[in-house]
């Protein structure tokens, strides 16, 4: 019984391993980055920016959607109702 207890993983146990695997293949990403010739750095450099723009856009976009923003933005009007605005 010990053994079948012991054995069997927890909940807890498994988001254990699954944060350690996933800072395992971070470190891996991190170091073969770190091993990119420049061109090659430069290249990444640029697809990641296009990459997190979008994924950037795409959050936003759900949030407005999803009504996540609405406070954020009724603010803004009473803010700009109020004069409590400055021009930029």
């Amino acid at each position: 019984m010990f053994l079948k207890r012991w054995a069997q993983p927890t909940l807890q146990s498994l988001k254990s391993l699954q944060e350690i695997l996933k800072m395992s293949k971070l470190k891996e990403i991190e170091e073969s980055i770190f091993k990119l010739p420049q061109d090659d750095l430069a290249v990444l450099r640029e697809w990641f920016e296009e990459f997190d723009a979008k994924k950037w856009d795409e959050q936003f976009e759900n949030d407005a959607k999803s009504g996540k923003l609405d406070p954020l933005a009724r603010e803004a009007v009473e803010d700009y109702r109020a004069k409590k605005c400055k021009e930029l």
